[in-house]
């Protein structure tokens, strides 16, 4: 008499928290989720800052407005701004002026940041 025996494999399946996929599916997500609340708290942090009074808004249009331009213009005003390595800064007027101004204000303006926008007056 012959005897036959058939061994059987079971494969016992770990926890799925165990596995590295699930955790991989899960963590996409989840920095998206905190990449948003970064973005988030900076746009609070750092809100649109107020418009210089050459920019009008409206709507959602932003227009420019050219009157000092314009005065310029008829003045045949030109300006020469040198500014050095070592921080000196020249400023060269030309134009038809009956008489030089007594002093002029240079506004270098932060494209983004209204903090960082500087107001020099200058004298002749």
């Amino acid at each position: 008499m012959t005897s036959t025996s058939a061994s059987t494999t079971t494969t016992i399946a770990s926890a799925w928290y165990k596995q590295g996929w699930p955790w991989f599916l899960i963590v996409l997500p989840a920095v998206a989720v905190v990449a948003s609340f970064v973005s988030l708290a900076i746009a609070l942090q750092h809100g649109d800052s107020a418009l210089q009074d050459t920019y009008s808004k409206q709507g959602f249009a932003i227009q420019r407005e050219t009157q000092l331009d314009k005065m310029a213009a008829q003045h045949q005003l030109q300006a020469d701004l040198t500014l050095t390595a070592s921080g000196t800064v020249t400023l060269n007027l030309e134009g038809a002026l009956r008489e030089a101004p007594a002093h002029l204000t240079l506004n270098f303006i932060h494209p983004f940041d209204a903090h960082g926008d500087l107001a020099w007056r200058c004298s002749a």
